[in-house]
């Protein structure tokens, strides 16, 4: 007797599966690659607010220490000192191609934002001299100053430029 085996045909594959699980696949690839950027780029933000309050905290810094400095004298400090402008004085060598901040700003003496590597510049400017008009006899007159203070964060690309009005009764 011949014995025929017995087939039992199969149904052919369509390869569904196979194409469903490749574009879940790439659907979950693109989600992961959308997230790590906007991971990257909050750091980014992060790190740049950072580096701009470290020059903010610098420039306040510098501000509180010069308005201490002017407070602390004993008369009337003059353009003729180191640390202080006439209104309006123009760079002294306006031909030499350095800005006027690298040439008389002054580095602060605040020494606690100078470990992080940023340094303040400090223009102190007279504005003016008002006499004395009280009737109390004081001969104490008002001098009008105009502090900028400007500072670079750590990165060297946030800057930050403060002034402030101080008047000192001398």
């Amino acid at each position: 007797m011949k014995r025929y085996p017995i087939t039992v045909s199969l149904p052919q594959q369509q390869g569904i599966v196979l194409f469903l699980s490749l574009i879940i696949l790439v659907l979950l690839t693109t989600l992961a690659i959308s997230s790590m950027q906007m991971t990257i780029l909050d750091e980014k933000m992060a790190g740049n607010t950072q580096n701009q309050q470290i020059a903010l905290q610098s420039a306040e810094s510098a501000l509180q220490d010069s308005e201490l400095w002017l407070s602390q004298q004993p008369t009337t400090p003059t353009p003729a000192n180191a640390r202080i402008w006439a209104l309006d004085a123009l760079d002294p060598t306006a031909n030499n191609g350095i800005s006027w901040w690298f040439e008389v700003g002054m580095p602060a003496n605040a020494t606690s934002f100078n470990t992080n590597g940023t340094v303040a510049n400090v223009v102190i400017e007279q504005l003016a001299a008002q006499p004395a008009i009280n009737m109390s006899g004081d001969n104490v007159s008002s001098t009008f100053f105009r502090i900028t203070a400007e500072a670079t964060g750590p990165d060297q690309q946030s800057r930050v430029l403060l002034q402030s009005s101080f008047v000192g009764g001398y």
